[in-house]
């Protein structure tokens, strides 16, 4: 969609580029061959090196295909019947001694091996030697370039050499240029770089755009000649600080660094170069501000900050041009540029003429400072540059209002992502060479005229998008000349009239703009629409005209009011994406969705669809993406042979996984959780792991035991089985999958003992086992770093027992970190690297309830290790685990005091340590946790006064209950004339064990009475026989019995 148009930024930005590198080194070329000019036509060729270059042609084969459309065989000319200083590529000296001074053979489709006696090294005389664009098969740079001692200009860009540069490049003095860019298996030692810089005297140009500088210390460019004009370090995986001094060499022309992120270094603070045209650290990490000294390079026309590390306000600083005070620094000099943005100063105005600043800066063409963290107003010079054709200010933080600018020279415009606010300048409307324009995501309110706007003839790309205080105004139809239009949130309410006339759009966002009821009909007219997006809207008709645009590729309608799809839903034939998720569509899938043959995306999650799945989705073989997940469909799954990402959770679907599912081997998310499918897991699905990220099978009826993984190239980073009735152990195979971020396969049948292997998972950060038959002891022979990353664990309700590990806390490095979590930070969002359509989701005991964790499982750092047979102490290790969000230890057999290193766990939220044996009084640290919102130390032994203060001051009688020793708020006063509560338990228990021992008593006196009455009455009856009146008494209460049994047994009557 966008892309295409940012990409043809991209291109438009390096043709400014490449046009000024270009003049610069097309002068530098000439300066450097104006000597080299064609020899004389009677001039003849020395027969040796006439000899030595066609050996050197024999040596290579000619190369089939070339990338580069202007490359041809030059050799193919080269013969005995003619001189070889005529041949094509070869310059011969202006003397007249027939020697090869220069060899311009780049592009020329050689191939083969360079070997150290190539007869090439026997051309003493060579001056210029041009072998770039070839394919010299990843010979080495041989050492025997060092012969050539005479050369000025050697180029063996992008020619396939592999390896170290030898010593001897350095020993070529009189280089003037020196270019090995494009071949990424080139590297340098930094002794070779360190002699390169120190003996080559001459140097004016070295390109090594693309060269291996891993291992490079950029200090080996510390002693670069003053006669450097340009450097190019682009690409060169350099690391460390870049010498600053470097910006200060009197004759550099251009110094690029940019895409080396590990490349850090400042701006320096006085003595920069007065010739500096092209400065690029893009993608670096250069950092600090920009001194207010980078004016006195004057020849700046190409500056590009982006993706750096810079940060602080830009310095305002201008001189004026009236003679009187020309050459001193005066802020805002111009009197327009001190007034706000609704100023109606007309740029026509004498008196503006009469006040022009000027900054040491005036020469800039090309400014782009995108994502760094600039501040403060955008200076006003950057307002007044008089040939800036393209400033991109985007994702900074500039704030204020937008200023006018006072020359008319831009093409490209970007203030994105920034907090500007007011109104949009007017001389947005005199840019008549103005292409692209984006002001997105900033606070800016007003009108913008499209009728004004119209005046701009090129405008191709607009982007206005999240100025929610931002309103349109048209009363015509404007030319059609835009291509690419962004106007999503701000509160449209309808489609903008504006747009039929624009007959060339091919891509149109108006998503989250409240746009109400249906499209309108004339919205057919628009052709030439490829992408379109009216997503996050009020439509509820018009569907059938969106259809009949014939070009369109991708539409998104999602969360809308579309309550129907069409019938029969004949999508345009080039239409790859179709999105009608969270909507109100009801009904069946029509099988004509798949006449749409190129259709690779197709999303209608979250409807009320219903009805079987068509089968004919068995056939479309170019269906990637397939997510129906929300519905009511039923039936059994079909599947598309070709699909990454089968995403059909929540719905009826029952039935088997289908074993086409087999020959699905690019599979990457299969996600059918929450349906009432059965059956086995394939034991195929883990020999498609290679692909397979996300297997999702949770809240099902599946059974059998979960199938082992291969040896290799696992890919599974989440494996969800909960709630099914899986069985067996868990195959130590899962180890094999080394990106294994969540492994949850709770209330299954599951048994054996605690995964100890598991802890060579590096990866693992949530692991529930919760609802098993997990069994026995966790022992505490947990090595370093074993789950270091874990940061959810729950192995509530098992069978476990023991003591708690305290290695295996004090080895959870991810939860040790202190932080404070914010919702609004992308550290509490999950996202696996290869799931952009889908979301893991978790179940965990949240303050005592149920809760789904979805989008956002790592908020929250928790351990549950409740309902088991746990005994002994609490770990004072777990004090350690700081970013600990909740813990829940409760209803085990855990002993002891409450530790007091708990009160370090400054995030804890909620802490449930009930239905234990715990005793104590309740640590006074833990009133520190001013985070806490939940609490339960009910039913343990727990004794004293409750502490005060903060969060404990919110808890009710619930969190105490049956601890009979506490007292204090919520529950009653302490005696403040006790002398302690815990002598006061004692004396408590002494009591209940003496009133123990008086029952004992009483129990065995009672024993003991029974059985001297026993022996008494048994003598009777056997001396004097049975006495009649009881024997009646219970016989009839035998036979009372037996009748009411014989009732109540009858016979069952089905109902048929």
């Amino acid at each position: 969609m966008a892309r295409l148009y940012e990409l043809e930024q991209v291109v438009m930005m390096m043709c400014y580029f490449f046009q000024l590198l270009f003049l610069f080194l097309s002068n530098n070329s000439v300066a450097v061959n104006s000597q080299h000019q064609h020899h004389d036509d009677n001039v003849l060729c020395d027969p040796k090196q006439s000899l030595a270059l066609l050996q050197f042609k024999n040596a290579f084969s000619q190369r089939i295909f070339s990338e580069y459309g202007e490359a041809y065989y030059r050799t193919s000319t080269w013969n005995e019947s003619r001189d070889c200083c005529s041949w094509d590529g070869v310059e011969c000296d202006d003397e007249g001694q027939g020697h090869v001074v220069g060899l311009h053979l780049g592009c020329s489709l050689l191939q083969g091996t360079l070997h150290p006696n190539n007869t090439i090294f026997t051309l003493s005389h060579l001056q210029t030697l041009n072998l770039s664009y070839n394919d010299f098969s990843e010979s080495p740079i041989s050492p025997q370039f060092g012969r050539l001692t005479n050369l000025r200009v050697l180029d063996l860009s992008k020619s396939y050499f592999k390896g170290k540069v030898p010593l001897q490049i350095s020993h070529l003095s009189k280089l003037v240029s020196l270019r090995l860019s494009y071949d990424y298996l080139l590297s340098f030692s930094n002794v070779v770089m360190s002699q390169l810089v120190r003996n080559l005297t001459n140097l004016r140009d070295l390109r090594l755009i693309e060269v291996n500088l891993y291992r490079l210390s950029p200090t080996s460019f510390y002693n670069f000649s003053l006669s450097l004009h340009s450097l190019d370090l682009s690409f060169c995986y350099l690391s460390g600080k870049f010498p600053d001094h470097i910006f200060s060499l009197p004759n550099l022309h251009v110094l690029i660094l940019k895409d080396n992120d590990k490349l850090n270094g400042y701006l320096p603070m006085s003595n920069w170069s007065k010739s500096l045209q092209i400065l690029d650290l893009s993608r670096t990490r250069y950092s600090g501000g920009i001194p207010s000294s980078i004016g006195e390079a004057k020849a700046l026309r190409y500056l590009d900050f982006s993706y750096c590390m810079f940060y602080g306000e830009i310095p305002n600083f201008e001189s004026h041009s009236n003679p009187m005070i020309m050459g001193q620094l005066v802020p805002n000099c111009v009197l327009n540029l001190t007034q706000t943005p609704s100023s109606s100063t007309s740029f026509s105005s004498p008196l503006l003429h009469g006040n022009i600043c000027s900054t040491g800066l005036s020469n800039l063409i090309y400014v782009d400072l995108t994502l760094n963290s600039f501040t403060g107003a955008i200076p006003s010079w950057l307002y007044s540059l008089p040939n800036l054709k393209y400033l991109d200010l985007s994702r900074n933080q500039f704030f204020g209002f937008m200023r006018d600018f006072r020359f008319n020279s831009l093409k490209h415009l970007d203030l994105s992502d920034n907090n500007l606010q007011g109104e949009i300048s007017e001389s947005i409307y005199r840019q008549l060479n103005l292409t692209y324009l984006r002001l997105n995501s900033n606070n800016l309110s007003g009108v913008l005229n499209f009728n004004m706007l119209s005046r701009v003839p090129n405008l191709s790309w607009l982007y206005i998008s999240k100025n929610t205080q931002l309103s349109i105004f048209s009363t015509t139809l404007t030319p059609a000349h835009l291509l690419d239009i962004g106007i999503d949130s701000i509160k449209l309410e309808k489609i903008p009239y504006f747009l039929r006339n624009q007959k060339y759009l091919s891509n149109l966002n108006l998503s989250n703009n409240q746009i109400v009821e249906k499209v309108p009909e004339w919205f057919s007219e628009l052709g030439g629409l490829i992408y379109l997006d009216l997503s996050h809207n009020f439509l509820s008709l018009g569907i059938e005209v969106l259809l009949a645009l014939p070009n369109l590729k991708s539409l998104s309608l999602d969360f809308n009011l579309f309550d129907k799809l069409p019938v029969p839903m004949l999508l345009p034939s080039f239409t790859a994406s179709f999105s009608v998720s969270n909507n109100k569509v009801s009904g069946n899938i029509h099988p004509s969705i798949c006449q749409a043959t190129k259709l690779t995306f197709l999303d209608l999650s979250n409807n009320s669809l219903s009805g079987e799945l068509p089968s004919c989705l068995s056939n479309m073989t170019n269906l990637s993406y397939l997510i129906l997940k929300g519905n009511n469909l039923s039936g059994v799954i079909t599947i598309p042979p070709k699909i990454q990402y089968y995403i059909v959770s929540e719905n009826q679907f029952i039935g088997e996984i289908p074993l086409s599912i087999c020959l699905s081997l690019d599979l990457i998310v299969l996600s059918l959780s929450n349906n009432h499918m059965n059956g086995t897991i394939p034991p195929c699905l883990t020999n498609i792991s290679t692909s397979l990220s996300v297997l999702n099978l949770k809240n099902n009826n599946f059974s059998g035991s979960i199938p082992t993984f291969p040896s290799t190239e696992c890919q599974l980073s989440s494996l969800d089985l909960n709630d099914n009735q899986i069985e067996g152990e868990l195959p130590e195979s899962l180890l094999n999958c080394e990106y294994l971020k969540i492994l949850d396969i709770g209330n299954n049948n599951i048994t054996g003992s605690f995964p100890y292997w598991l802890k060579t998972a590096a990866s693992l950060q949530v692991l529930i086992l919760r609802s098993n038959q997990f069994y026995g002891h966790i022992n505490n022979s947990f090595i370093k770093n074993s789950f270091s990353n874990l940061q959810i664990i729950d192995v509530s309700h098992n069978y476990f027992s023991g003591p708690l590990p305290s290695n295996f806390f004090n080895n959870m490095r991810a939860m040790r970190t202190t932080r404070v979590i914010s919702l609004n930070t992308s550290e509490r969002k999950y996202f696996s690297e290869n799931t952009i359509y889908y979301q893991d989701s978790i179940v965990i005991t949240l303050k005592g309830f149920q809760q789904k964790l979805e989008t956002n499982i790592l908020i929250f750092r928790t351990i549950d290790l409740s309902s088991n047979g746990f005994n002994g102490k609490i770990p004072k290790e777990i004090g350690m685990l700081r970013s600990l969000v909740g813990l829940n230890l409760s209803h085990n057999k855990l002993t002891g005091e409450i530790p007091t290193s708990l009160g370090n766990l400054n995030n804890l939220e909620w802490l449930d340590l009930s239905s234990n044996q715990l005793c104590g009084n309740i640590p006074p640290q833990l009133v520190g946790l001013t985070f806490l919102s939940y609490l339960n130390l009910s039913q343990n032994h727990l004794f004293g006064p409750i502490p005060k203060g903060k969060q404990f001051d919110t808890f009710e009688n619930s969190s105490y209950f049956d601890n009979l020793g506490l007292c204090g708020n919520p529950l009653p006063k302490c005696d403040v004339d006790q002398n302690g509560h815990k002598s006061q338990l004692l004396h408590e228990v002494e009591e209940d064990s003496l009133e123990k021992g008086i029952w004992v008593k009483a129990v065995f006196m009672g024993y003991g009475c029974g059985i001297v009455s026993g022996i008494f009455i048994g003598y009777l009856v056997f001396h004097y026989g049975k006495p009649v009146w009881i024997v009646a008494i219970v016989e009839a209460k035998i036979a009372q019995k037996i009748r009411s049994s014989r009732r109540s047994y009858r016979p069952r009557i089905r109902n048929n």
